[in-house]
């Protein structure tokens, strides 16, 4: 699921494994993604950023038309309800991107909900979550 430049093709040093977290994350979300979008994890590379590409509290990752995300390095030490809901809104950024859909990210939060079955909130915090204490929709206030 989870694809990785080869070194020697990219030029570019190996990067580390993910954190375990992370992988775990990536297969609950797989294996509660829907028949009509499994192709939406598909080819999607995940990568650990470095801090300063994530300068809001809030910020813990972000998707390029690649399709890569590229997650915060402390992503791995959030709660499993906070790094679910932020890849797979992420991951539905990475769908709606790979067929030149333009969107919002109230749109990624709902294709999220339709790929995954899951509802993503935003806690007191204004990060993602699948926690039932969240608010939905996306609070207006966030870009």
């Amino acid at each position: 699921m989870l694809q990785r430049v080869d070194a020697e093709v990219s030029g570019r040093r190996t990067p580390p494994p993910l954190p375990r977290e992370l992988v775990d994350a990536v297969n609950w979300l797989a294996a509660r993604c829907q028949r009509s979008h499994r192709n939406a994890m598909a080819g999607v590379e995940i990568v650990v950023g470095e801090a300063r590409e994530f300068p809001q509290p809030r910020d813990f990752a972000y998707c390029t038309a690649a399709p890569q995300i590229t997650v915060r390095p402390t992503l791995h030490e959030q709660a499993k309800h906070r790094i679910r809901a932020v890849l797979a809104h992420e991951f539905a950024h990475a769908y709606l991107l790979q067929h030149g859909v333009a969107h919002t990210e109230r749109q990624c939060d709902a294709l999220a909900n339709v790929m995954f079955g899951v509802v993503i909130r935003y806690d007191r915090d204004d990060t993602q979550t699948l926690s039932t204490r969240g608010v939905a929709p996306r609070p207006s206030r966030l870009a």
